[in-house]
C-alpha cells in the first residue's frame, strides 16, 4: 500500500491527513496556523504536522493546498496568511520536507478533489467563502493559466458595487463572497451580521446576491462551456440550488445552458487535502 499526506493551509488552521492510494484516511490532524505570528512559527506548524502524520509510515509524497498561487517559487495573493505571502515558501519547504511535494492553489485542489467524485471532462470548482476562487478542469486536466492561477472572482459583475480588496469596484467577489455579502448588508443597514444570518433575514440583500451570482456563474459558463459547476466554501451551504440554476439560465444562451448544472460539493471540508493528494500522485506518476 502507498501512503500520501495532504495539507490544507488556511488563515486560521492547517488540516492534514495521511491517506492511502484509495483515499482511505488513516490519520487526520490539525494545528492553528498562527498567521499573526512570525512566518517562522507558521512554517514550524506546517512541518510539525507533516512529522506527526508520517510517523510510522513511509510516505510517497506530500500535497499542500494553500490560498494564492506559486510563481517563481514565491506565494502570491494569499492575504489571510500575510507572513507567508510574497515570500519564497518553496525554498523553505525544500529545506524541511524530504519527500516529493507539490504546492497548489486551494481552488485548484477543490476542483481536482470534486472531480474524483463527479468524473467530468469539463468541470469548474467555485469556492465562495471569504473570497471567490475558481479551479478549472479542461479535458480532464487542471488548467492553471500562464501564472498558475485563474481569477474569475475578480471579473466585473456590476461596477456600481463596493470596492474589492483587489482595488476594483463591483467584481464577482465584492458582490457574492461571504465578506462581500456582509459588507453590503452593513452598508445598507448600518449593522453587521454573518453571511449565514443574512441569508435567513435580509431578503433585499439575498435577492441581489442571487442576481449577481447568477451573472457571475453565467459568465463562467459562457466563457468555458463546462459540464458542471461545483460550489464550495461557506456560502455554498446556504444557497438554494434550484434558485441559482434558474438565475444562471436567465443569463446563458440556450445552446450552453441546457448542458450544465450548478451543484453543491460532495467532499466538504476534506476537498483541499484530497485534491492536494491527487495532485501529488499525478505529479509523481505522470
Amino acid at each position: 500500500m502507498k501512503y500520501y499526506i495532504g495539507l490544507d493551509v488556511g488563515g486560521t488552521k492547517i488540516v492534514g491527513v495521511l491517506a492511502d492510494n484509495k483515499h482511505h484516511i488513516i490519520k487526520k490532524e490539525r494545528k492553528l496556523t498562527e498567521a499573526d505570528k512570525p512566518r517562522k512559527k507558521t512554517l514550524e506548524n506546517i512541518f510539525s504536522l507533516v512529522n506527526i502524520l508520517k510517523e510510522g509510515y513511509e510516505v510517497e509524497g506530500i500535497g499542500i493546498s494553500t490560498p494564492g498561487y506559486i510563481r517563481d517559487d514565491y506565494l502570491h495573493d494569499a492575504p489571510n496568511i500575510p507572513k507567508l505571502n510574497n515570500t519564497n515558501i518553496m525554498d523553505d519547504f525544500k529545506k524541511s520536507i524530504k519527500e516529493p511535494f507539490i504546492v497548489e492553489n486551494d481552488a485548484n485542489c477543490f476542483a481536482i478533489a470534486e472531480n474524483t467524485y463527479w468524473k467530468k471532462k469539463y468541470l469548474i470548482g467555485v469556492i465562495i467563502g471569504t473570497g471567490i476562487g475558481t479551479g478549472i478542469i479542461i479535458d480532464g486536466k487542471l488548467y492553471r493559466g500562464k501564472s498558475g492561477n485563474t481569477e474569475f472572482g475578480h471579473t466585473i459583475i456590476d461596477p456600481s458595487g463596493l470596492k474589492c480588496r483587489c482595488g476594483k469596484k463591483g467584481d464577482f467577489e465584492s458582490w457574492c463572497s461571504g465578506t462581500g455579502i456582509e459588507k453590503r448588508y452593513k452598508a445598507k443597514s448600518g449593522n453587521w451580521k454573518s453571511a449565514e444570518e443574512i441569508f435567513k433575514l435580509a431578503k433585499e440583500i439575498i435577492d441581489e446576491t442571487y442576481e449577481k451570482l447568477g451573472i457571475g456563474l453565467a459568465n463562467i459558463i459562457t466563457a468555458l462551456n463546462p459540464d458542471l459547476i461545483v460550489l464550495g466554501g461557506g456560502v455554498s451551504t446556504d444557497i438554494d440550488y434550484n434558485r441559482i440554476n434558474k438565475e444562471v439560465k436567465k443569463n446563458v444562451i440556450k445552446e450552453l445552458r441546457d448542458d450544465v448544472k450548478i451543484v453543491k460539493n460532495k467532499l466538504g471540508a476534506d476537498s483541499g487535502v484530497i485534491g492536494a493528494i491527487e495532485l501529488i500522485k499525478l505529479n509523481l506518476y505522470k
